[in-house]
């Protein structure tokens, strides 16, 4: 085979071993995607009887309770994307989706799981979002004999399966780090990660203390301010009266708020922060950087890619931010993006760019964190697009720490965010060795290196042979290959499908459930017991009581999982 032809698929070596063969995809598939049993995306459900497979990521798309576009050919079937190239394997009841589908059913020449392997072992050419049905259509297959098929087949699935376990333990990292950041800083502003510390130094001086020089140095910038306003129109004060235009920010109201530790003290938004709004005309500043709210990573205040202002195309006016400030976004608070700069730039007026008398990575932690985000949620406007406008901002409250205990909250936060970083790098790092390994897996398959070959095995070609006789007789006698149906049988007729309703209501009466739950519970025979719960998921099946069985897709687990359901 030449693999530098890219208009077929290529395998991962030309070489086969002595009992294999190439085979055309006629002989290894039957192409069964019908032209009129299916359903367009529109048209999905969130919950039915039927599964939707369409050639999307997921392995269910959506639900439809509509039988006549139900897929009537014998399971298990392979659904390959002819845009996606997205292969999976489907032994439940389906329909089809409408753009891209392919429905390929295994011939008897290959066994079912062996011939999805084979699938995602073949690379294909890339021709983005083009179809590349005609590519796998031009394919050779390598064909082992069909005992060393299930053997390989069998082999696959118990390595992968640790593999998938592993996978499986590594995706639920994420989430337990979020939960771990959550907890850190949830417990470092009730005053818990700088105990210790703040035991050895009593001496320090309280938040109160600093609040009060806060807001006299507050007080100081503002009438700086109004004296130069004075200055450059020419007009000096006569008296003091000026000053009595000076507005103090409205102290926050403890009553209801979380008591803190001796030594802090809780102040509003306003006191100890300012929102520095300076609209600039972005065409007088193109190469500066523009921070816009999708710049920064969602709760965890880490600042992604950006690009200048020229480079995004930005005309609209923006403010301009100095370094050591924080960007705070005004729209969906519920995200906690906020971020410390150090270098000047504009950034989005959906962003406040925000000057702090606190230690600026200490309120940027208090604005990521769980905590500041609620009660931000509480103020968001109840628009299509939540946002919290600058007067609710300033009236949110923020609880201080003495500055010296500031810094080790703050170095402890640092030496902690480093930790969940360094686990989430080492996580990725594990995930994508997982996918290698598991391409390995396939690779050495497809090349006859992961089981041994046995002597007695009938040879691949003479099964050819056979299904090619068989295929010329039928069509010398003016046969067409028929599709094989399932047939259904009435669900009152089935004694057994009886038997596993009794077994659902009694073992799983609320709780969701998978095949090889009642596999486990159920001494019934593979394809017996899946007839069984075909069965009852049939239209107009309904179980005693009023209720019926529903079937759907599990993204946690990634599985097909059953319940049961009020009618």
């Amino acid at each position: 085979m030449d693999s530098s032809n890219r208009d077929k698929g290529v395998w991962p070596s030309d070489k086969l071993p002595s009992n294999w063969v190439w085979a055309p995809m006629d002989l290894v598939f039957n192409n069964e995607t019908s032209s009129d049993r299916k359903i367009k995306q529109k048209m999905y459900l969130p919950e039915g009887r039927i599964a939707v497979v369409d050639q999307g990521q997921e392995l269910v798309g959506g639900y439809t309770n509509n039988d006549n576009i139900a897929f009537t050919g014998e399971l298990p079937v392979i659904i390959f994307g002819d845009h996606t190239r997205c292969v999976k394997y489907i032994d439940f009841p389906f329909a089809q989706g409408a753009d891209g589908v392919k429905v390929l059913s295994p011939t008897s020449l290959v066994d079912p799981k062996f011939s999805y392997n084979s699938l995602l072992t073949l690379s294909l050419p890339d021709k983005g979002y083009s179809r590349h049905f005609k590519f796998l259509r031009e394919t050779q297959f390598p064909i082992p004999p069909l005992p060393e098929q299930k053997r390989i087949a069998k082999r696959i699935e118990s390595l992968q399966s640790r593999s998938s376990k592993a996978r499986n333990a590594l995706d639920a990292v994420p989430s337990l780090l979020e939960k771990f950041r959550q907890s850190v800083l949830s417990s470092a502003f009730r005053g818990d990660l700088t105990a210790d510390w703040r035991a050895q130094n009593q001496d320090i001086e309280p938040a109160e203390k600093l609040l009060e020089r806060i807001l006299k140095e507050r007080r100081k910038r503002w009438e700086e301010g109004e004296l130069a306003k004075m200055k450059a129109k020419g007009k000096t004060p006569k008296d003091d009266k000026w000053k009595d235009k000076y507005k103090e920010p409205e102290p926050v109201d403890s009553t209801d708020l979380p008591k803190l530790p001796e030594g802090w003290c809780w102040a509003c938004f306003d006191e100890i922060a300012s929102v520095d709004s300076k609209l600039v005309d972005p065409r007088t500043i193109p190469d500066l950087p523009h921070i816009a709210p999708n710049h920064i990573e969602t709760l965890t205040g880490r600042l992604l890619e950006y690009k200048t202002v020229l480079e995004d195309g930005v005309t609209s006016p923006k403010h301009l931010f100095h370094s050591g400030q924080i960007l705070y976004s005004k729209i969906r608070p519920y995200l906690a993006k906020a971020v410390v700069v150090d270098f000047e730039g504009v950034c989005s007026a959906d962003m406040y760019p925000i000057s702090t008398t606190l230690k600026k990575v200490y309120l940027h932690n208090w604005l990521i964190s769980p905590a500041f985000t609620d009660f931000a949620i509480l103020k968001q406007g109840r628009t299509v697009l939540p946002k919290i406008n600058q007067k609710d901002l300033g009236t949110l409250p923020v609880p201080i720490a003495p500055l010296e205990e500031q810094d080790q909250m703050a170095n402890k936060l640092l030496s902690y965010t480093s930790f969940r970083v360094e686990i989430a790098k080492k996580v990725a790092t594990a995930l994508v060795d997982i996918q290698k390994l598991d391409q390995s897996i396939l690779s050495k398959a497809f090349q006859g290196e992961l089981v041994p070959q046995d002597p007695n095995d009938e040879p691949a070609s003479e099964l050819i042979k056979r299904i090619k006789k068989e295929r010329e007789s039928m069509v010398a006698q003016g046969k067409t290959q028929k599709k094989r149906i399932v047939k259904k049988t009435p669900i009152k007729t089935s004694e057994k499908a009886n038997a596993l309703e009794a077994l659902i209501l009694r073992e799983f009466p609320q709780d969701k459930f998978t095949f090889d739950d009642l596999s486990n519970k159920f001494a019934m025979q593979y394809d017996e017991l899946k007839k069984a719960i075909f069965f009852l998921l049939e239209e107009g099946a309904e179980l005693t009581h009023g209720k019926k069985l529903a079937m759907f897709f599990d993204n946690h687990t990634e599985g097909m999982h059953f319940k049961v359901r009020r009618s």
